[in-house]
């Protein structure tokens, strides 16, 4: 399975975003990761 350029950015960002607090610690925040693991 290969990215586009702007899901691999945008999957690193949501990384970086996750690594200082719980994964899905705000609705918003679980919306997003969604949205960018149903690009992956």
């Amino acid at each position: 399975m290969t990215l586009s350029g702007a899901a691999r950015r945008a999957l690193n960002e949501v990384e970086r975003r996750l690594r200082g607090q719980p994964r899905l610690d705000n609705p918003r925040s679980a919306k997003w990761v969604k949205e960018v693991e149903a690009w992956a």
